[in-house]
Order: structure tokens, then sequence, then C-alpha cells
């Protein structure tokens, strides 16, 4: 019991309210509402063109043309507005299809299921500035409420639909 308020303080986790002293607004928060749609790169190639190093390196070449790594942040910017992740994959959507159908991404999403003991979705792509339009297109996999980005293609030279 605490000496000043005279409530007792649960110490081995047990449930708080919101008269508690160290009442976590945030996690509540997190108990009642959903989680936003975040972007992840926790399954990024990093051994390629397409990774981080692809991303620094295709800034630098298109410097005073495009500036990929400002694109890429508004892109990031813009996702946290939306509520889900089917907003953000519906207004990122490119024209024609989404789902990558090719050997490579089946091949690198079956990697990634077997390496990481995770079942996946398909292998889809959004394109960072929305409406099917822009050349910075995010390769990648829904998973929970999290698109994880498996490749960032600057150019959109991967494989255009």
């Amino acid at each position: 019991m605490s000496k000043k308020s005279g409530k007792i303080i649960p110490i081995d986790g047990g449930p708080l309210n919101k008269g508690s002293p160290i009442y976590n607004a945030a996690a509540d928060l997190n108990k009642t509402k959903q989680r936003r749609p975040s972007i992840s790169i926790t399954y990024l190639d990093v051994g390629r063109d397409y990774g981080l190093k692809g991303l620094v390196e295709n800034d630098k070449r298109h410097r005073g043309e495009r500036y990929i790594l400002k694109e890429f942040d508004m892109f990031l910017e813009k996702v946290r507005k939306y509520d889900t992740i089917e907003d953000v994959m519906r207004v990122f959507a490119p024209r024609k299809k989404m789902k990558n159908a090719d050997t490579e991404s089946v091949r690198k999403m079956r990697e990634i299921e077997k390496k990481y003991n995770i079942e996946t979705a398909n292998m889809v792509h959004i394109h960072c500035c929305g409406g099917g339009g822009g050349q910075m297109v995010l390769h990648g996999f829904v998973l929970h409420n999290c698109f994880e980005i498996v490749w960032i293609d600057t150019d959109h030279d991967k494989h255009k639909v």
C-alpha cells in the first residue's frame, strides 16, 4: 500500500484501473482500438539491389531529377493516416494486378516461410504514390496489420506488369 495515497499498487502485472498511479493509457488504448497499419522491413532482402543499400544508391544516382528517399519518407507519412492495412493496400494498389505471380517472387516467399517459420500470403506490390502511380514500387506481403517489404524497387524495373 502506498503511504501517500493509501492505494494498493499491483506489482505482479495484475490489472490496473484508470485511478492507478502507474496506469498505462497507451496499453489500454491498444486493447480497445485496433493497431494502426504499419510498414516493416523485417523480411527485406538485404543482399540485393532492392534493399536499403540500393535505395540509397538510387537516390544518389537520381539526385536532381528525383529524390527517392523523400518519396519513401512521404509514403511512410501517408500510411500513418489510414486506420487499417486494407485501406493502405486499396489506396496504393497498382492499376492492373497486385499479385506477383512470377517465379522469383514465388520462390522468395517460400524461402521466407521456411527461414522464418511463418505462413505468408502471396507477394504483392504497391506504389508509393498511390492510385497505381509513381515509379517507386514496394514488393512484399501483409502479415497481421503490417505490410512487410521484401524488395524496394525504386524504378519499377523488377518486373513490370
